[in-house]
């Protein structure tokens, strides 16, 4: 079997298989592969089609930390969120910066964790700089986001405008 990257498509959407044996294929030499954000469970940090990640590949040893934005199987699937926790017996307890739960995770499910945000023509570092500081503000906002979620419009399209200029711009939509 050659190299996975050579049987694969820019003219398709990647399956989750594909997703991670491309990724996987990068190695450990630094290599990030771009992946354009599909779905909503990452909002307003991440925008679906907006954004572009660029995953590094990870291997079992490889440490992870609190904030990093994980890239890990869910079954099938493949699924992007950012690592709260690393619980005594090794899981991994997620969030969607979108949702209000977390889940845990088997440490050997995670392939990639994000290292960059494009958006626009611009590429970001995504845990330090506005986006770092964003997501270690956002974590520990997780027992209040319900209520956040709850306020008036005019309050939530304020906050989101400032949100928006701590992540680096764009509008939102």
């Amino acid at each position: 079997m050659g190299d996975p990257r050579e049987d694969l498509s820019v003219d398709h959407a990647f399956s989750a298989e594909e997703i991670a044996r491309l990724v996987a294929s990068l190695g450990t030499d630094g290599t990030l592969c771009p992946l354009v954000v599909k779905g909503t469970s990452m909002s307003p940090t991440l925008r679906e089609g907006r954004d572009t990640v660029y995953l590094r590949s990870v291997g079992p040893d490889d440490e992870l930390r609190r904030g990093d934005v994980i890239f890990f199987w869910r079954g099938p699937q493949v699924v992007l969120h950012r690592l709260i926790k690393v619980l005594p017996d090794g899981r991994l307890r997620v969030n969607g910066d979108n949702q209000l739960w977390c889940e845990e995770v088997a440490r050997e499910d995670v392939f990639a964790v994000a290292e960059q945000v494009g958006r626009g023509h611009r590429v970001m570092p995504l845990r330090s700089g506005a986006l770092g500081a964003w997501g270690a503000v956002w974590m520990r906002l997780l027992p209040v986001r319900e209520a956040i979620w709850h306020l008036p419009r005019p309050v939530k399209d304020a906050a989101v405008r400032l949100g928006s200029a701590l992540r680096g711009g764009g509008r939102r939509g």
